[in-house]
């Protein structure tokens, strides 16, 4: 019920929207690093971009795994705001553009989100941008076949046939989430090709970025 009420507000939206993505560190607690979105009206056009790292309080100092994974720089954490002051930033950003709704990719967010949240005992407005969060994910693979694995971004993108390498950074992760979610409304998915890359006839080379 609530994938079919969720998909019906995907499918008649109305006013703007804005695809987000987060990077975390790799270690638990998992703390925010970075956010990226991008906003959208309802007619695709972009409205704006916004991008932050965000220091972490308990893991300041980054571990090998984690610039690997993110690609950030201990010096770009060092000279970030912190958690409260990224997020009245963004909430600023949504309220400039008149978001009505967020679109993430997959479950994870919210509930990374919400533990930082009680580590930080934050208590501010963007706790109710959260219940706001609409994965798309649960949506759109309702159209592709069944698997016990994750469909990540970009098996979507062959999927969709959108061009260009995943980053794993949040801006371009939210900008390649925007990107299939205009796909879904224009393009059929290539089931054939999904079926190959769930049976390993199809293998999605990982980009060394």
């Amino acid at each position: 019920k609530i994938i079919e009420k969720n998909r019906a507000v995907v499918q008649n939206e109305v006013g703007n929207v804005c695809f987000v993505d987060f990077e975390y560190t790799a270690e638990s607690p998992q703390e925010l690093l970075s956010l990226g979105a991008v906003a959208m009206n309802h007619e695709g056009r972009e409205l704006g971009r916004f991008y932050c790292t965000v220091r972490p309080r308990n893991k300041q100092k980054l571990s090998h795994f984690t610039k690997k994974i993110t690609k950030l720089t201990q010096e770009e954490i060092d000279s970030s705001e912190d958690f409260s002051s990224i997020t009245e930033q963004f909430i600023a950003y949504l309220t400039k553009y008149e978001i009505q709704q967020l679109y993430v990719w997959g479950d994870w967010d919210r509930h990374a989100l919400m533990q930082n949240m009680r580590l930080y005992a934050y208590k501010g407005e963007f706790l109710s941008w959260i219940e706001k969060m609409i994965d798309l994910q649960r949506i759109i693979i309702t159209d592709l076949p069944p698997t016990s694995n994750q469909w990540g971004l970009e098996k979507m993108k062959v999927i969709y046939g959108i061009p260009t390498t995943v980053l794993h950074h949040a801006l371009s992760d939210a900008l390649d989430l925007r990107d299939v979610f205009l796909a879904t409304k224009y393009k059929k998915p290539d089931l054939k090709l999904a079926q190959g890359i769930l049976d390993g006839e199809i293998v999605i080379k990982k980009q060394n970025t």
